[in-house]
């Protein structure tokens, strides 16, 4: 199926300031689409943290610099420690 979103400058200025000036090479904000699959460089503007994912990914989806979120980034096993821990403190 193909991709008729338009480009990202386009449909999410917001995401120019983000947009990674040397590590894109030929693909630019005005020649890749919202709906992209393709893995671009983002350099997140307020931690400076530099990442891949794809176009759509921040486009379409919100998605945001995973450092910054890494606190939501955790795995059942760390939830379920985060847990016990604050139940133990409760009943204590």
């Amino acid at each position: 199926m193909k991709n008729t979103r338009g480009f990202i400058a386009e449909e999410r200025p917001d995401l120019i300031e983000e947009w990674h000036p040397l590590e894109n090479n030929e693909d630019t904000l005005v020649n890749v689409r919202s709906g992209s699959d393709k893995i671009i460089v983002w350099r997140y503007k307020e931690c400076e943290h530099v990442w891949k994912t794809q176009a759509k990914s921040r486009a379409i989806k919100n998605t945001v610099c995973p450092k910054c979120h890494e606190r939501y980034n955790v795995s059942f096993p760390e939830l379920k420690y985060n847990h016990m821990k604050s139940l133990l403190l409760y009943l204590l």
